[in-house]
């Protein structure tokens, strides 16, 4: 493969990588394009790249890289060896106020079951995944920091066809998916737990209320000092924690113009 720029510079890639790594008990699912209603559009619009996320990645280097974008799985695939930014600045990282982008529950139905916006996590049947998605850092190239003489050079080795599924990176979003597996629960469970519910009224009653001429009127108890239980109150199983990573980018065809 000839070389695309002087050895100091980076070498544009004509295949694909991806960070592979496996963790014991953990399934990885082939990622499903689904319909994904149930989560905001300005998460599920964005472009994910296709990352493992049991694996280390550092975020901060992404920017500047140039992705090539593969429609099979949607997602976006680096094909660069690093970052071509003028002076090998690296990008500035921001913190989210609320990153919180989604909390609920994913289920086998779920539309985005599997699905790349969830690095591929799946409930199967019989299962329920308690989710919640949060952006947890931002890293954003500085303005003129793109370094668009070497975009250039390596963007006249990919045919024309071809180049227009190339994009250069200019920021890049960790978002940290803490999630659970639990059993869905069955109607005997669903019973029990509206009974224990009922007999804990009948039980406040009979503490809580007074009687006056024949009518009970609710006595209103303090506020406990207690923080509201977490997301994941409803298993007692181990919460884990993935990762997602999306970008934003420019086509490369858009910084020949320049």
């Amino acid at each position: 493969m000839k070389n695309l720029y002087p050895a100091a510079l980076v070498i544009l890639l004509l295949v694909s990588f991806t960070v592979v790594k496996t963790n014991k008990g953990r399934l990885y699912f082939p990622r499903q394009i689904a319909d994904t209603t149930g989560l905001p559009e300005s998460y599920t619009s964005r472009h994910f790249l296709g990352y493992d996320g049991g694996g280390s990645f550092d975020v901060a280097s992404i920017p500047g890289n140039i992705v090539k974008y593969d429609a099979a799985s949607a997602t976006y695939e680096i094909m660069t060896m690093k970052a071509i930014v003028k002076g090998n600045a690296l990008p500035a990282m921001q913190k989210p106020d609320n990153g919180v982008v989604y909390q609920g529950q994913v289920t086998s139905t779920s539309s985005f079951n599997g699905s790349y916006v969830l690095n591929g996590l799946k409930a199967e049947n019989g299962q329920v995944i308690d989710m919640e998605i949060r952006d947890d850092a931002v890293y954003t190239l500085q303005p003129g920091r793109i370094d668009t003489a070497t975009v250039r050079t390596a963007a006249q080795t990919i045919a024309a066809d071809e180049r227009r599924k190339y994009y250069y990176v200019t920021a890049a979003t960790l978002t940290v998916l803490n999630y659970k597996f639990h059993a869905v629960d069955n109607v005997a469970d669903k019973v029990a737990k509206k009974a224990g519910k009922m007999s804990k009224k009948v039980d406040d009653l009979g503490k809580n209320d007074t009687a006056k001429n024949g009518a009970y009127l609710k006595v209103k108890q303090p506020k406990p000092n207690v923080k509201t239980p977490a997301l994941f109150s409803a298993s007692d199983t181990k919460v884990l924690t993935d990762k997602t990573l999306s970008v934003q980018v420019i086509p490369i065809d858009d910084l020949l113009k320049k």
